[in-house]
């Protein structure tokens, strides 16, 4: 028995099944398409920031790991506050 599959898309997959496993890819998808909307640099960070995440998902449960989600949401909150606004 484990508490972390180390695949984060492993661990959504079983504990909600399909539904939520498109739903954190739309998740993704949605922070990608609505980087255009931001500053040429903010863009970049973003999806580097989204790319980042979205990587690390299938290799660690990113958004388990205290550390490694709150660092990612903060990053992606940072980046794409401006998007918001617009």
């Amino acid at each position: 028995m484990t508490t972390n599959p180390h695949d984060e898309f492993l661990m959504i997959g079983i504990q909600t099944g399909a539904v939520g496993v498109f739903l954190l890819l739309a998740f993704f998808a949605a922070l990608w398409f609505c980087a255009p909307r931001l500053s040429p640099i903010d863009a970049w960070r973003g999806r580097a920031a989204t790319l980042a995440l979205a990587i690390s998902c299938l290799f660690n449960s990113s958004l388990l790991d205290h550390v490694d989600g709150h660092s990612y949401i903060f990053q992606i909150a940072l980046f794409y506050f401006a998007a918001g606004l617009a």
